[in-house]
């Protein structure tokens, strides 16, 4: 049985394909790192020493010894456990998934390591009104925007269109039985929204911006990688990521002063990796959200992006 003192620790699920790409980068380099999947950990012996700031990974081959003298970073992806289509968990499970939760928040005790991203800084930056303040005072154009569970309040947005942006205040994915339903952004007219009953839970409702071109900005530290997201070369009406797979990327490079605006936005949410949708309406870019655990690992091979070479040198520097 080895023993193994891992330079980088990898906090991933078993689905997920960006970190695949991380751990394929770190073997071609010889980098030593220990990649734990968040359902396999009832499957190994852990401990943890929080004064010593150390853990210990035990499965059948190896002893991973983790502690502050030798963890150089941590890539920490997705905050929370993947839901299971059509499973209902039983009390043990339930108690076993808030347990191991509340371990995987505990591993911010490595806080002089560098983290891609730190779960306080993720939770932070996930909240989409803290977004959209942080983007306006760092002079980004934000849509006129209102949160509420009153639709009647919309006229507070003084725009002139009968069409309006509403989606969801938080990430929400809906356990329908045997199948999942993920709440999209929807474009509403004014009337239909009037007449909805909104009373039970806020939303977020904003003017809508068209005819727009939708872009995604992937950065990684001071590296910016940006593509336009288009439809038979035109931009796309709503949603794109309702037509994730109709759609073209096209890399391109924008203005130096939005790039720095992106960079800025990603320092001030603490975070060092930010996946951020911006749209350009009338050679005005402005922008929608930023998300901290973003997907990008489709950016490889549809846009020739290499992020996932980014984030390596990243975790190794």
């Amino acid at each position: 049985m080895g023993n193994i003192k891992p330079n980088i620790l990898i906090v991933s699920n078993r689905y997920d394909f960006a970190s695949d790409y991380i751990t394929t980068a770190l073997l071609e380099k010889e980098v030593s790192f220990l990649r734990i999947n968040k359902e396999d950990l009832p499957f190994v012996n852990v401990s943890m020493d929080p004064v010593r700031n150390s853990i210990i990974v035990e499965n059948k081959n190896d002893v991973y010894e983790v502690s502050s003298n030798n963890l150089k970073s941590i890539y920490f992806r997705g905050p929370t456990f993947l839901r299971e289509k059509g499973i209902t968990l039983s009390a043990d499970e339930q108690l076993s998934r808030s347990q191991w939760q509340a371990f995987i928040r505990a591993l911010m005790i490595f806080n002089e390591s560098k983290w891609v991203n730190n779960p306080k800084a993720t939770y932070y930056a996930e909240t989409k009104p803290v977004q959209l303040s942080l983007a306006n005072q760092i002079g980004f154009s934000v849509p006129k925007t209102i949160i509420s569970n009153s639709s009647k309040l919309i006229e507070k947005l003084e725009v002139t269109t009968d069409n309006y942006v509403v989606k969801s205040l938080d990430a929400v994915l809906l356990d329908l039985g045997e199948r999942q339903a993920f709440v999209y952004t929807n474009i509403i007219h004014k009337e239909e929204l009037l007449d909805a009953e909104l009373s039970s839970a806020p939303v977020i409702i904003q003017e809508l911006l068209e005819p727009k071109v939708d872009l995604r900005v992937t950065i990684v530290e001071n590296e910016v990688f940006a593509v336009e997201i288009l439809e038979e070369q035109k931009g796309i009406r709503g949603d794109w990521r309702l037509r994730k797979n109709q759609v073209k990327y096209i890399p391109v490079t924008l203005p130096p002063e939005v790039e720095q605006k992106c960079i800025n936005l990603v320092n001030r949410l603490g975070l060092v990796f930010g996946a951020i949708d911006l749209v350009r309406v009338n050679n005005c870019y402005y922008f929608i959200e930023i998300n901290p655990t973003g997907e990008w690992a489709w950016l490889i091979d549809q846009a020739e992006q290499r992020i996932d070479l980014a984030i390596t040198r990243c975790l190794i520097e």
